[in-house]
């Protein structure tokens, strides 16, 4: 938790609670304005019946009397806290392969939707036709496989399945129209 360990561990016996408090404040958790029950909304009275624990709070006020208000940076000091828990708790790579996992999610997904299917296809405004090709490239590729060929190629990759796709489902452009139509379905 950040106190020194070593005191516990030898032994050594706190000979006041003004030791206590002092070994309570070498903690890198410890903020003096933690504990003040005075002009905080919401802050109740600290029990009578909690002698220690009062006497903390006042010994805590005076200290942050006599030491002012320093700035803290409370998102970085959380996020220090929390880095130094996941190491502690062996979750440090656990952690940072679930955050790349969901962040490629994310990118895939921004990457292979319908906009960008019917863009890269040249469908127009035919979605029975991006949503084939879609469907197709699903069928034949497992999502763990859609990741990784995006993890390695990124867009481009993608792009190549759904113009393979849309070329094996018999998508051209009519001359005529200028339309995408379905010339004929031959799905190997």
């Amino acid at each position: 938790m950040g106190w020194s360990y070593a005191r516990h561990v030898n032994g050594e016996i706190f000979q006041s609670q003004e030791e206590v408090f002092q070994w309570i404040a070498e903690s890198k958790f410890y903020q003096a304005r933690h504990f003040r029950t005075r002009n905080v909304p919401g802050a109740t009275k600290v029990k009578p019946e909690r002698n220690m624990y009062s006497s903390f709070i006042q010994w805590s006020e005076a200290r942050q009397r006599e030491q002012g208000n320093p700035p803290v940076n409370f998102n970085k000091f959380q996020e220090q806290g929390r880095a130094e828990a996941l190491v502690y708790f062996g979750k440090k790579e656990e952690v940072e392969r679930i955050i790349r996992d969901r962040n490629l999610r994310i990118q895939f997904n921004e990457n292979f939707n319908g906009q960008k299917v019917r863009h890269w296809t040249g469908m127009g405004e035919y979605w029975h036709g991006t949503k084939a090709v879609m469907d197709l490239v699903r069928k034949e590729h497992s999502p763990e496989s859609l990741m990784s060929i995006f993890e390695e190629d990124g867009e481009m990759g993608l792009k190549a399945l759904c113009l393979e796709a849309k070329a094996r489902l018999g998508f051209e452009k009519d001359p005529m129209t200028g339309l995408i139509v379905q010339m004929e379905k031959t799905v190997i």
